[in-house]
């Protein structure tokens, strides 16, 4: 066991890279921190109201605005275990953040801390505020605070302070003897997880990596959030219920790592960071002139809050009694500086590559954040003339003075430097402390010519350096003039670093969600079909089951096939200093795609349609809707999100790019194995896309399409009533019934494709007909998932055509095929969550338009005619004579025929829009000699179909 001395811990203390204050009840320069990700947050593409938010496409918008998904989230080793041994929750550390920032007004859409910590941008400043956890130090000091204050790391504890700087002039870690016991790491290599990330661009993963929330993690999570169902078909309730869980979870945990991430390049913001200079928390008793040293990020944190914590250990009190009052001082500088845009994240670091002859070499000509501040300021250890800060023998000083090529140390009023006066708010021994400020320009290799907001007496310079009569403000007998840093010199750091730091992280952030799918309609316009007369069962839990079996983890009955049509969307970079143009491209070794499902159920489905709100027929405008009688346990809408994923497609390199908006690659998804359940509602499919994307070798890309939920067209057998072009006659020796051996079923856009094929035979019709089925009428009914309207086009109706063929009997006429239109029905929310009220009222005819309302559900009807629950749309097949041309009444209007006993569905049947890969056109009704085909009433059928297509048509 290690003997720890007492100048070992104080050393141990000085390694900390959040200027800890001994017995505090937080850091200070944690709290800068958590407001730089919340400004970082709101310029990015999580800002619903960014130009460009990403915040619709994930679906982020349908969330709790304050608790979109959970309570909890992942140490992301959790990845290849199980989760359940690495849950995290919020401790006290951060919770007292969120609290003096609003205490504060730092946050003003935020209230109190529940309104405020679950949030989307609350996850980020989580994990901004985690990655100073320095759990090492306990209990050796009493840094850690209490238990309660940080989260336990499973993986043992951990220095990260130690991995947070990174000298690119001369390209080392934190150079301190403490990393002999712990270890210290460059921070880009820390912040990327992978075994080489400043030898762009081929890196791999580093499988050792001792960070569990770096830009490998976070892209780990958010691909886990995407996609992860651990308990495809066949998982039981409880299981889908878990993984449904586990995806909000790592939906917190992919935000919170990216949060870590930002929190490594906003330390790069600090030029104590990126020149070797601890800022150690001082000790009073090692005398005042410690305060300079902590001083920058306990200044800078005592603008954002108002408080200056620490009592005598406080570095501002330590640099003077007389700490100027926020009125003195101007209020910080955040917003203003252009987000920054590069090909590879680990560019917004450094562009300092470790590969001879790749990055920059100029240190003028070096991009990242880390490169700025490493330029451009001095610190406390690290400017001209600095003395020694501790006595002999005492603590070791871990500021030393290495020779920095820039800022120049010849610091005299040249063309480098502009001296000057400052009057100063403050007196000492009724004496007034005059200052002299060097300001120099500094060097932006991004934007040479931005103008940062600093007083005009500066010229457009930066006051980086003083020279004053004290050499601190707690100097009771004037010496000589000395150069120093002080108050002034860290409120124009501050406001040059922290727009930057906002910019830069914001820039992270919308590189990190740059990957954007355009999912577009089918070729055809369908993109589900499935047989909904095919035997299956409903189990206790709601899910629809395959055959008669009704266990839980049954497997699923539901849509095995999507078509999508998809595209990369993603926008090429332009890097930032250099203009340079780099394509976003896909593809190539192990790239992949799949689509997503999301969805919730109705679990009052039944295979009959019983479990659907129910219209009967009442002359118009009268509506007669029947609700679902939902059994015990039972819900129209169930209350959390699942998931279908279908099979991975290889991508191959460049098949998804260089294609114009609104077009794309038709793609066959399959969902055998985990199929979409008849009875989902809220209806997403998302396609994500993983593999090389631009220069990164694991990004990311997805795009969402809101499709309609199941729509279920029945066809039906009506042959016990012709139509004679005027009146509807029942079945007699004259007006003769006849069943429909075969039927074929067409559906999309125009022209219609087929999408179902039944061959019947003798004593095995696709419809029978209702005098042979003693008043049980044979019916088609298919369900179906149809897209959108297309652009431009709103009205814009899908068709449905059936084809029927029907036994040869002589002197009964071919039944004639009908064609049906219809928006597709909504049963769908507009939120997540709704409350009650909104489920047990819902909108009908949503598909005619969505309610204005801030919350609503919408559950679009199905029909009932002749007393039995047909679909919708649903229509029947008659016998008419030749020539008739007229479309018939509704079969339940006056004269209404009579009830059927029954419905006979057709069970079996080939979906050949699951089987085909190109659908074929839809066939022609075979001729008759008692009927031959009439071309005119099919170029009607085509010109309807035409007209829906076009939206000029309204179903009639």
């Amino acid at each position: 066991m290690r003997k720890w001395t007492i100048s070992k811990i104080a050393a141990l203390a000085g390694a900390i890279a959040g200027a800890l204050a001994v017995g505090s009840a937080k850091a200070y320069d944690i709290t800068t921190h958590a407001l730089i990700a919340y400004k970082a947050y709101q310029r990015s593409v999580l800002n619903p109201d960014d130009p460009q938010s990403i915040v619709g496409t994930l679906g982020f918008d349908r969330l709790d605005k304050t608790d979109p998904f959970t309570n909890t989230y992942f140490d992301n080793q959790a990845l290849s275990d199980d989760p359940a041994q690495f849950t995290l929750s919020q401790q006290q550390q951060e919770l007292e953040v969120f609290q003096a920032l609003i205490a504060a007004n730092q946050i003003p859409d935020a209230a109190n801390v529940d309104d405020f910590r679950y949030r989307v941008d609350g996850w980020l400043m989580q994990g901004d505020i985690r990655e100073d956890d320095n759990d090492a130090l306990y209990p050796l000091t009493n840094i850690y605070f209490t238990q309660d204050h940080r989260a336990p790391d499973p993986w043992g504890n951990l220095l990260r302070a130690g991995r947070h700087f990174y000298d690119p002039l001369y390209d080392r870690a934190f150079a301190y003897p403490v990393c002999a016991d712990y270890g210290c790491v460059r921070s880009p290599v820390w912040a990327m997880g992978t075994q080489h990330p400043l030898s762009p661009p081929n890196d791999a993963e580093d499988a050792t990596r001792r960070n569990h929330f770096t830009w490998v993690d976070a892209r780990k999570s958010y691909w886990s959030a995407l996609t992860n169902e651990r308990y495809p078909n066949g998982g039981t309730a409880l299981d889908r219920f878990s993984s449904s869980f586990e995806r909000q979870q790592r939906w917190a945990t992919a935000i919170a790592s990216l949060g870590h991430v930002i929190h490594l390049l906003q330390d790069g913001a600090q030029p104590q960071h990126t020149r070797n200079d601890s800022h150690a928390p001082p000790l009073a008793s090692l005398g005042r002139n410690q305060g300079n040293a902590a001083a920058y990020e306990a200044f800078t944190d005592y603008r954002v809050t108002g408080t200056a914590e620490g009592g005598l250990n406080n570095p501002l009190r330590l640099m003077s009694d007389n700490l100027p009052s926020l009125g003195q001082l101007p209020p910080l500088v955040f917003d203003g500086y252009p987000i920054p845009t590069f090909a590879l994240p680990v560019k917004f670091f450094t562009t300092k590559y470790d590969d001879p002859g790749t990055g920059d070499s100029a240190i003028n000509a070096r991009k990242g954040m880390i490169d700025f501040s490493n330029r451009n300021f001095f610190t406390a250890g690290t400017y001209p003339g600095f003395r020694e800060c501790s006595p002999p023998g005492t603590i070791p000083c871990s500021r030393q003075n290495v020779t920095y090529q820039l800022p120049e140390n010849d610091i005299t009023d040249t063309s480098i430097y502009t001296a000057v006066q400052v009057p100063s708010p403050i007196i000492v021994n009724g004496q007034t402390v005059t200052t002299t400020m060097y300001t120099r320009r500094v060097v932006d290799a991004v934007n040479p010519n931005y103008a940062d907001r600093l007083p005009p007496q500066f010229g457009g310079k930066v006051p980086i350096i003083s020279k004053a009569t004290f050499a601190d403000y707690a100097g009771a007998v004037p010496q000589d003039v000395v150069t120093n840093l002080r108050f002034e010199n860290f409120v124009y750091d501050a406001d040059v670093l922290l727009p930057r730091a906002v910019a830069y992280s914001a820039g992270v952030i919308n590189f990190f969600f740059r990957g954007q799918l355009e999912v577009l309609t089918p070729n055809d316009h369908v993109v589900g079909v499935l047989n909904q007369g095919a035997t299956h069962t409903m189990n206790a839990q709601g899910y629809p089951c395959q055959g008669t079996a009704s266990v839980d983890g049954c497997p699923i009955f539901g849509f095995e096939k999507v078509r999508l049509r998809v595209r990369n969307a993603t926008v090429a970079i332009t890097e930032s200093g250099t203009g340079a143009n780099v394509p976003q491209n896909t593809g190539g070794t192990s790239a992949q795609l799949v689509a997503v499902a999301k969805y919730h159920r109705n679990s009052c489905y039944k295979p009959d349609l019983s479990g659907e709100r129910v219209q009967s027929y009442a002359p118009p405008p009268q509506l007669i809707i029947t609700e679902p009688g939902c059994g015990s346990g039972q819900t129209v809408r169930t209350d959390y999100q699942e998931i279908s994923v279908s099979a991975p497609l290889t991508v191959a390199a460049g098949e998804l790019d260089n294609q114009a908006a609104g077009t794309g690659i038709e793609k066959l998804f399959d969902f055998a194995s985990d199929p979409i359940p008849v009875n989902a509602t809220d209806l997403f499919i998302q396609v994500v896309y993983r593999g090389t994307l631009g220069q990164e070798t694991d990004g990311v890309a997805v795009g969402t399409l809101d499709v309609r939920e199941p729509t279920f067209t029945s066809f039906w057998n009506n042959t016990d009533y012709w139509w004679n072009g005027g009146t509807w006659f029942p079945h007699s020796t004259t007006y003769p019934n006849d069943g429909a051996k075969d039927f074929w079923a067409c559906a999309g856009g125009a022209p219609v494709k087929l999408v179902f094929f039944y061959q019947g035979a003798n004593g095995a019709p696709a419809l029978i007909d209702p005098v042979a089925g003693s008043n049980q009428a044979g019916m088609v009914r298919l369900g179906f998932i149809f897209p959108p309207p297309d652009p431009g086009i709103p009205a814009q109706r899908k068709n449905v055509r059936g084809v029927p063929v029907a036994y040869s009997i002589p002197g009964i006429p071919q039944i004639p095929m009908q064609s049906i239109s219809t928006p597709a029905v909504f049963r769908q929310a507009n939120k997540e969550h709704i409350d009650a009220s909104t489920l047990s009222a819902p909108y009908n005819t949503c598909a005619a338009g969505l309610p204005s309302t801030p919350e609503y559900w919408c559950f679009d009807t199905v029909q009932k005619r002749r007393n039995q629950i047909m679909g919708a749309p649903m229509q029947p097949f008659y016998l008419e004579p030749i020539g008739t041309g007229t479309i018939p009444p509704d079969v339940d209007a006056s004269p209404a025929q009579p009830a059927f006993a029954a419905m006979i569905p057709l069970a079996t049947g080939t979906v050949r829009f699951n089987t085909d890969v190109t659908l074929a056109t839809c066939p022609a009704q075979p001729t008759s000699a008692e009927q031959p085909v009439d071309a005119e009433s099919v170029r009607h059928i085509e010109l309807q179909e035409e007209a829906s297509d076009l939206g000029m048509d309204d179903g009639q």
